[in-house]
Order: structure tokens, then sequence, then C-alpha cells
């Protein structure tokens, strides 16, 4: 089942080609979110530019221009079955500028051996509305 939601999030992460981010207003579909709203937000702004200083120079490729290529090319690397891999989400209630948010994350994690990272997105959402801040993605890694 781990294999098929990897092999269906690299397919539609991957698929589209357009830098322009999502024209419409993303929201969550539950508050609290739960896993599932965290993925489904990262699919949706997929095509969104790696603008934020945070991404620069991050992706698996010098051409990665989208949070959607760079997230594809961490996923492709969890091909490996000897590999221990696993994509996790993380959801924290927080306030800031005064307004109750989630911080959302998802991270792809990979180990086999020495070669241990872990690298992915971040994004806040108002507890209000579930509205999705577009210019809070930032790109996470460490590896």
């Amino acid at each position: 089942m781990r294999t098929a939601l990897l092999a269906c999030a690299c397919f539609a992460l991957a698929g589209c080609r357009t830098a322009d981010p999502p024209a419409r207003s993303i929201k969550l579909q539950h508050s609290p979110p739960t896993a599932k709203d965290v993925i489904d937000v990262v699919l949706q702004v997929s095509q969104a530019p790696l603008s934020d200083s945070s991404c620069a120079g991050f992706g698996t490729e010098p051409t990665d221009r989208t949070i959607g290529r760079y997230l594809a090319g961490y996923l492709a690397e969890l091909s490996s079955q000897d590999a221990r891999n696993a994509v996790t989400t993380s959801i924290e209630p927080r306030t800031e500028s005064g307004q109750a948010v989630y911080r959302c994350r998802l991270m792809i994690r990979h180990s086999l051996g020495e070669d241990v990272w872990s690298w992915g997105v971040q994004f806040t959402a108002r507890q209000s509305d579930g509205l999705v801040l577009v210019n809070s993605l930032r790109c996470l890694g460490a590896g």
C-alpha cells in the first residue's frame, strides 16, 4: 500500500510542467487538519514556484523550479527496497502575528546505511477558515 501511495504521489507531483502558482484559494478540509489534508494541500500547490529562499538549491536537480519537482525528486529516491523510507506529516497548532494557525509539514525520509536524509515542505493555514497561506510555503531538509 505504501509503495502504491508513493507511486501515485510521484505521478501526481511530476505530471504537470507549468511553474504558475495555483490561481484559487486552497483550504484545509478539516479543523484540525488530518495527515490526508496536509498531503492534499501539498499536491494542490505542486506547481507553486520554489521562490522562497529556503528552497534555493535544494532540489535534486538544478532545473527543479516547482514544489512538485522538488518533492518528486526526493520521492523518486525512495525506490530502494533495502532502505527504510517514510512519508510523514505533522500538524502544530500555534499563534503567529496574533492569529491562530496550523503549521503543517510533509517530510520524505530515507535511510539506507549511512545515507540518511529528510526533506519536505511546510505551510501555514488559518484555524478560523482553513485558508492555506501560500506565501508561507517553505522547503525543509537535512541530509
